[in-house]
């Protein structure tokens, strides 16, 4: 492999894992929306398992800073109320 490859590679990765940390971190409000109706009542029992194994890790880094437990809740709460 050239150094020019390995160089492109290295860039791709560059923008391609923090792109997709942040996807990650942006999808369980709407994952939230989609379980949940307005009045916080869950509609999809069947999934809930799976969406919890999924996001499991952001609730634990979220519980562990009230800042970010405060975030967090309230990005759930404003996906709820607009999707």
């Amino acid at each position: 492999m050239t150094e020019e490859t390995i160089s492109k590679k290295i860039l791709l990765s560059g923008y391609t894992i923090p792109f997709l940390l942040v996807f990650y971190v942006m999808t369980v409000g709407p994952a939230f929306a989609f379980m949940h109706d307005s009045t916080w009542r869950l509609m999809y029992p069947e999934y809930q398992r799976i969406l919890v194994v999924i996001y499991t890790p952001l609730t634990f880094c979220a519980a562990q800073n009230k800042y970010l437990t405060d975030i967090f809740w309230a990005y759930l709460k404003f996906c709820n109320g607009y999707i």
